[in-house]
């Protein structure tokens, strides 16, 4: 999980550990990128508004990696702000989502979240 509000983060973990899931974390996208590369997961579950590297910039990155097309993206996005340029269909502030033909689709889940709805996500 890649998110830059820690108290996401702390919440997201402890949420998903007891319910017997094993999360990384990062608090920015290199060290997200870091860990993608180090080895793999089976979803990534990303803040839509990283910034240096931003989260389209990780989603390139990691999308060229041998398993990428078996990790399912979930985006978490703040609700839709006019003034922010949106991706397509207004899913958020950033491209399209690279993915493998063959690969599952990105999920989007809007912030604020209930960890459980979250983690209904990954059944």
């Amino acid at each position: 999980m890649c998110d830059d509000e820690r108290h996401i983060l702390r919440l997201v973990q402890v949420n998903l550990e007891r319910q017997g899931y094993e999360v990384a974390i990062a608090v920015d996208g290199r060290t997200a990128l870091h860990e993608l590369k180090r080895r793999p997961f089976d979803i990534l579950v990303i803040d839509a508004d990283l910034v240096a590297p931003t989260t389209q910039e990780v989603l390139d990155a990691i999308s060229v990696l041998p398993a990428a097309e078996r990790v399912q993206v979930i985006l978490l996005q703040k609700p839709k702000d006019e003034d922010r340029p949106q991706g397509p269909g207004g899913t958020g502030p950033i491209g399209p989502l690279p993915r493998s033909p063959d690969g599952p689709p990105p999920l989007v889940l809007a912030k604020p979240f209930n960890p459980l709805d979250l983690a209904a996500l990954f059944e």
